[in-house]
């Protein structure tokens, strides 16, 4: 029998617990108030368990307040009604749908994703490696959607910051710094309707 099946109630969830607590300590289950799941979700799996594919706590923690400069700066400057939020695009090629923070129109469709490019090389790389891939499959849809991704790199490394532009550049994808989003904001303003 998968364990699966025989986890039905929260009592059967705690027996199993039990029975499986080793060196790591399990509590018990508790309701709890989660605001951006996915993010979460890779954070803790990132934390536990590790690897290049997943958001690290700082990395959702830095893409998050990004997002909150950014909403917080279309209201300063008033265009925030021309900007829609948190939409979602099915992308066939790539066989799943992607929440976009931002969209704006300006004679085409413009989304805006933001990333934190802040761990080893490879890591950004790949990072940089899927957001290309989502562009490329955003300029196959009818419309031609722009991809403008709003990036975070550690301090002093031009390295990464060059090869991730580099890689956009070959597939059409904008990258902009955290310390543009005033100049891009000030884009929206006067081109979006």
């Amino acid at each position: 029998m998968l364990e699966a099946e025989r986890v039905q109630t929260l009592e059967d969830l705690n027996e199993f617990i039990k029975t499986r607590a080793n060196q790591m300590l399990l509590t018990p289950p508790r309701p709890m108030k989660v605001y951006e799941p996915e993010a979460d979700l890779a954070s803790l799996f990132g934390k536990l368990v590790g690897g290049p594919h997943y958001l690290t706590e700082q990395a959702a923690i830095v893409k998050r307040d990004l997002r909150e400069t950014l909403s917080k700066m279309l209201e300063e400057r008033g265009v925030s009604e021309r900007v829609e939020r948190n939409v979602r695009v099915d992308l066939p090629l790539l066989q799943r749908e992607v929440v976009f923070p931002f969209r704006f129109r300006n004679g085409r469709p413009n989304l805006v994703q933001t990333a934190a490019f802040e761990g080893e090389i490879k890591q950004n790389i790949d990072r940089a490696s899927v957001l290309g891939f989502e562009g490329i499959a955003l300029a196959e849809k009818p419309e031609r959607p722009k991809l403008h991704v709003f990036g975070t790199f550690k301090p002093d490394d031009r390295e990464t910051l060059d090869h991730v532009r580099r890689m956009f550049e070959k597939v059409d994808v904008a990258l902009h710094t955290d310390e543009e989003v005033r100049e891009f904001v000030e884009f929206i303003k006067r081109t979006a309707h």
